[in-house]
């Protein structure tokens, strides 16, 4: 396993001096191995690779009190819904790209909600466990990988109390 890499001085470096060709492997006790596989990659000056990493599918993402959705990555974009407070996450379902949830936060203090819709987005249901904290961390929702209708959704704060732990809906 990798770890412990700072990705923004990944990222600065790359910026300052290009994009370049790497190896990364735990195998290190043959470095002339692999310098010499490194040769054979074709330098990465002039490549075009956008289109090679680019979603094929639509992507939706929070931006200020709106959902927003692409198509295209990010060449044309159209809001789907203002929910008139904080979009946090958003998650579409593995299994059906109709059904997704939205959590949104109107401040700090304020409610925190979480939100189903299973028509793409045209209309959405505030599913918000009740008897939630209003204060502190938005919720963090994940859905499970075989069936759209249950999440497990999160706040974890600095309080042990009954609002600050993980949740499983499935309705």
């Amino acid at each position: 396993a990798i770890s412990d890499v700072d990705t923004r001085a990944l990222v600065s470096y790359i910026r300052d001096n290009g994009a370049m060709n790497a190896v990364i492997t735990t195998q290190v006790d043959n470095l002339d191995a692999l310098k010499k596989e490194l040769s054979k990659i074709p330098a990465m000056k002039g490549l075009e690779l956008a289109s090679k990493v680019s979603t094929k599918e639509p992507y939706y993402f929070g931006n200020g009190n709106g959902l927003y959705k692409t198509e295209d990555d990010n060449r044309s974009v159209s809001q789907l819904y203002d929910f008139g407070e904080e979009v946090g996450d958003v998650e579409v379902a593995w299994t059906d790209p109709q059904t997704m949830y939205v959590t949104t936060f109107p401040d700090y203090w304020g409610p925190k909600k979480i939100y189903r819709t299973t028509d793409g987005g045209l209309s959405w249901t505030n599913i918000t466990p009740p008897a939630t904290a209003s204060s502190g961390v938005p919720y963090d929702v994940e859905v499970s990988y075989n069936d759209a209708q249950v999440i497990w959704a999160a706040r974890i704060g600095r309080s042990t109390d009954d609002a600050n732990k993980v949740q499983r809906s499935d309705n």
